[in-house]
């Protein structure tokens, strides 16, 4: 007998020694390419569309690296006030199915300056960042946002003030 898909087996639906025909299911089994089924606040619902990027977590599975993902599917229907998607992560790892994962999604867009956290250095308790001035660096005092790591800046960070457009950064 061949299993019409390798995987990890889910539930056992016959007993040893139990009478099967051809066809009768033997066992529920999982492929290892695992979706995410997400169930977001309805509030969300309007930012939701495939293709969207998604960032699971990296303390959810014993990893500090956050892990990216894109939104296959969004289902069209309200559900007991959340909205259902589907979204591929590769690498997820070794889960159980139904498994809850912190997952973060896009809720609209705006501007922001996003720059490596390493180019950011604290003195005394005031956050600070060279900035490249004619022949000259400087240090200008900012104000850190939250952290907003991405594929492009695994260690990105936002800075709220402190910067502005053109400024050159030079790293310490």
């Amino acid at each position: 007998m061949l299993a019409p898909a390798g995987g990890r087996v889910l539930k056992k639906l016959v007993a040893v020694g139990s009478v099967v025909l051809p066809g009768d299911p033997i066992a529920m089994i999982a492929e290892q390419d695992f979706k995410l089924r997400l169930r977001v606040p309805e509030r969300h619902a309007r930012f939701l569309k495939a293709g969207d990027k998604i960032r699971v977590d990296g303390a959810e599975f014993g990893d500090q690296t956050p892990k990216s993902g894109v939104i296959d599917l969004v289902y069209p229907q309200i559900e007991d006030g959340r909205v259902i998607a589907d979204a591929t992560v590769p690498g997820l790892g070794e889960y159980f199915v139904g498994d809850r994962l912190r997952v973060w999604i896009s809720g609209g867009s705006r501007t922001a300056f996003v720059i490596p956290s390493n180019y950011v250095t604290t003195r005394f308790g005031i956050d600070y960042v060279k900035i490249r001035q004619a022949d000259r660096t400087i240090d200008v005092p900012v104000q850190r946002g939250r952290d907003l790591p991405s594929p492009e800046f695994p260690n990105g960070l936002e800075i709220l003030s402190g910067i502005r457009p053109g400024d050159q950064l030079v790293q310490p």
